[in-house]
């Protein structure tokens, strides 16, 4: 069987079609060797975005918004004595 099946068991996938009994061997298993699931994996409410941009300095210079971000990089380096 594979790791993405006993994946999704564990997580109470709904939309997996398993046999009642491979179900229920792997949740024997999974007992028998203490395993718990890791609160890391619970999603989070906040959700985050991350955004990189690649560009020269003419292009920098150029934009607005790149500028922005330059002036606040610029700024947050002030506030932490950088």
């Amino acid at each position: 069987m594979s790791l993405a099946t006993v994946s999704r068991v564990l997580n109470y996938d709904q939309t997996l079609s398993v046999n009642e009994t491979t179900r229920q061997k792997i949740f024997e298993t999974a007992e028998a060797m203490h395993y718990h699931k890791s609160r890391k994996t619970r999603k989070s409410k906040q959700k985050r975005l991350a955004i990189c941009l690649w560009c020269d300095q003419d292009q920098e210079i150029k934009e607005p918004l790149l500028l922005f971000n330059q002036n606040q990089r610029a700024s947050i380096g002030q506030e932490a004595g950088t």
